[in-house]
């Protein structure tokens, strides 16, 4: 068996999963989810006013930090794969993701680069933020009207205190829904489904939005000794 496999398909589910994801983090803040969507509920003000709501909520989001546990469900292989660690996200297009051991990783987005640092192949892949992310990197950070743009936007209703949201990309993308809870006016869960089936299901503790965030916290330096790929 090519022991390398495994750690090339974790990079690849990094590339896959996780730059789309972080994008998307600075709006979430997990503490549980359901086994399956919510279902829908009568909303009191209306879904229309809920979702204005909803876009004027991430609009005012300026950063986010928050340990987290990521799963990766993949159906294909019917394994589930989890992963813990830290998240620090700021306005506009800048993130660190870091990913604890066994399996430790870096993702850092400085706003015009990507790079993604595997420690213990001691490697790191670096690319174009926007190459990575599409037109407009900071995709749900950019902004009401921006937010609506990229996305249709459902209402679908509360279970207990956490009301829920359904996102679709007008455009083809890594994904093809993504379901956000929010509870108190702050997110508080996520699932996203890709286009092979692939669900990633996201629980955050310890949130903390809108405080300062350090910027030496979106820079990365490569260790001596790192083979770096894709330039920059």
């Amino acid at each position: 068996m090519n022991r390398s496999q495994p750690r090339a398909r974790r990079r690849a589910s990094a590339w896959v999963a996780a730059l789309p994801v972080a994008a998307v983090l600075s709006l979430v803040a997990a503490h549980a989810l359901p086994a399956r969507p919510p279902a829908a509920t009568p909303a009191p003000t209306g879904p229309a006013v809920e979702v204005r709501a909803l876009a004027r909520t991430l609009a005012g989001i300026r950063t986010f930090q928050a340990r987290f546990v990521q799963v990766v469900h993949d159906p294909a292989l019917r394994t589930a794969r989890t992963r813990a660690g830290r998240v620090w996200i700021a306005r506009p297009g800048k993130f660190a993701w870091i990913y604890d051991a066994p399996s430790p990783e870096r993702i850092v987005a400085d706003g015009h680069r990507i790079w993604v640092y595997d420690e213990e192949l001691e490697q790191v892949t670096v690319r174009p933020e926007r190459a990575a992310l599409g037109r407009r990197p900071d995709l749900l950070l950019a902004g009401t009207a921006h937010v609506r743009r990229l996305y249709r936007i459902t209402y679908e209703g509360r279970v207990g205190r956490t009301v829920w949201y359904v996102l679709r990309p007008r455009r083809p993308g890594p994904f093809v829904r993504i379901a956000l809870g929010l509870r108190g006016g702050v997110p508080v869960a996520m699932r996203l489904r890709d286009r092979l089936g692939e669900r990633t299901d996201l629980r955050f503790r310890d949130v903390v939005l809108d405080a300062p965030v350090p910027a030496g916290r979106f820079r990365f330096r490569p260790p001596s000794g790192t083979a770096v790929l894709g330039g920059g």
